[in-house]
């Protein structure tokens, strides 16, 4: 790692560490300011995409000017002696401590910090809707809480324009599975109201300590979001009248929730000031320490507040407060009126529905496809030749039966390995070498002396399953050396004593060929 990059920024220590790289505490020699440093890990900086979700983190990020998002001072590439660039993101140095590591020491936040917290969440999402952008990866580790008590929405490497490009590969899940939307989950495209589903989320987490729909898989949470229903709140958090408007950012629908200008109106009426990290400390009923040092993910850099004044969100929070509280409400009374709605047609539908055909898809969108149609959802691993990782290679019931509504769908889902078949044993060298080959493996031949029929294949190494492309070792009987064989051994018995003269020529007969040996075919794939 090179200590000063781009001949400006000089790196001093390491204040955070993630997937993706590490963020140091720096010194801007030009500007003689301290600064954060995002430095991408040395295994993905050959990544192009990787390196263009740092630019257009720069580009968006360094395009918001607002109190509440943490500013992108600087984006570039450093070169070395080797050839290899190191890709660098420099932020301000803002002392503070992620939402996220708050929420483990406090595990939940009472509502009126809670929608302290959301409301100023909000009026950052709020400039960045009206500048045309979606984060689409909003969550805890990606807000920062200063020491002032400034909440700060930071990371927007996966966030795009409404105009722009999309970074992933179709069908990809974009963002954490805990925090993503129905329509993302369903491989439809993020939207300013995505955003807004993700910040319902992390006002439920917040308020409970736990993500509303997390399960043991990353699938099955997002499944969860498509079509379990929102855990209800406890009673003592629901007399504080949150509830309409968590049911209303959670709305399965889009179009059914509210905007972010809303939220910031009626989340600050209900708010009350963030405790600011001196607070923290010296109050005997919070658990969350004082912060000596900063604690941050990759994207949570630390130190030197934006210069915005206070006034920059007032217009954002206090515009139109009446209105947004009753649109939110009327939003409820939509919700569970279609519910009834809903309710009524599902009890007059068959209660038998045809059985989509989900096979070769991803198994996210698989488990979409099948939850539209009123199916559940079961999945277990599978070693399969020619799958990518993650795709459905079996499902059981059939495509094309009929199933009742409710009924769980088991779907066979590719590990990426390829099973090796137990066939193999006993076969003829030549014969085994064709199934390996056929399965995407490469053959490796190796001669021992064995006590079975030389020629054959006496074990295989790995035996169970591989990975695609790799080798393959088949051990062949040679039939000789440190034990005969059994048909050299049995020829042996049967075998009459003979005298040969001195005169005499001695001759023998060729040896006889093996054809037993059993030739199969290699088998079809899944």
């Amino acid at each position: 790692m090179p200590k000063i990059l781009g001949d400006r920024y000089r790196l001093d220590a390491v204040i955070g560490n993630g997937g993706m790289g590490e963020v140091w505490r720096a010194h801007d020699q030009l500007l003689n300011r301290e600064v954060a440093v995002k430095v991408i890990r040395e295994h993905l900086a050959d990544d192009e995409s990787i390196r263009e979700r740092l630019r257009t983190e720069a580009h968006l990020a360094g395009s918001l000017h607002h109190q509440n998002i943490v500013d992108v001072y600087d984006y570039g590439e450093h070169p070395d002696e080797h050839g290899r660039t190191t890709p660098y993101l420099v932020m301000p140095l803002v002392d503070g401590v992620s939402l996220s590591a708050m929420l483990k020491s406090r595990v939940a936040l009472p509502v009126g910090e809670t929608m302290s917290i959301i409301s100023e969440m909000a009026s950052a999402l709020a400039a960045a809707h009206e500048a045309g952008i979606v984060h689409r990866d909003l969550k805890p580790g990606n807000v920062l809480l200063s020491a002032s008590g400034r909440v700060m929405i930071l990371d927007f490497g996966i966030a795009r324009s409404t105009g722009g490009e999309s970074l992933t590969k179709t069908g990809a899940l974009i963002g954490t599975a805990d925090y993503l939307s129905p329509e993302q989950a369903s491989g439809r495209q993020a939207t300013y109201a995505s955003d807004l589903y993700a910040l319902g989320i992390v006002a439920y987490t917040c308020l409970t300590g736990a993500p509303p729909f997390h399960r043991e898989t990353d699938v099955a949470t997002a499944l969860a979001h498509i079509q379990a229903p929102i855990p209800e709140l406890p009673d003592e958090i629901l007399a504080s009248g949150i509830g309409p408007l968590i049911e209303s950012m959670l709305a399965k629908e889009p179009g059914q929730r509210p905007s972010a200008s809303e939220v910031a109106a009626i989340a600050g009426e209900l708010a009350t000031t963030v405790p600011t990290e001196v607070e923290r400390a010296t109050d005997p009923d919070a658990t969350q320490p004082g912060v000596t040092t900063p604690t941050v993910g990759v994207a949570a850099p630390t130190g030197v507040l934006p210069a915005v004044s206070d006034e920059a969100t007032a217009e954002v929070v206090t515009e139109d407060r009446q209105r947004p509280r009753r649109t939110v409400l009327i939003s409820s009374a939509v919700l569970a009126l279609a519910a009834i709605i809903f309710a009524l047609l599902y009890i007059n539908q068959p209660t038998q529905v045809e059985v989509p055909d989900v096979r070769k898809m991803s198994s996210v969108k698989a488990a979409a496809t099948l939850a539209s149609k009123g199916f559940k959802v079961e999945t277990h691993d599978v070693d399969a030749a020619g799958y990518k990782p993650g795709v459905v290679v079996t499902q059981s019931p059939e495509a094309g039966s009929d199933a009742d509504k409710g009924s769980s769908v088991d779907l066979g889902v590719a590990t990426g390995f390829v099973a090796i078949p137990k066939n193999i044993v006993g076969k003829s060298y030549e014969d085994a070498a064709k199934i390996v080959d056929k399965l995407g493996l490469v053959p490796q031949r190796n001669d021992q002396p064995s006590g079975e029929t030389a020629g054959t294949v006496t074990t295989v190494d790995p035996s169970k399953r591989a990975e695609p492309g790799s080798v393959v070792v088949l051990t062949v009987s040679t039939g000789s050396g440190g034990n005969d064989s059994k048909d050299e051994k049995k020829k042996g018995k049967n075998k009459k004593k003979t005298t040969v003269e001195p005169t005499a020529t001695a001759t023998t007969e060729p040896p006889a060929t093996d054809a037993d040996a059993d030739a199969g075919d290699p088998p079809a794939a899944p």
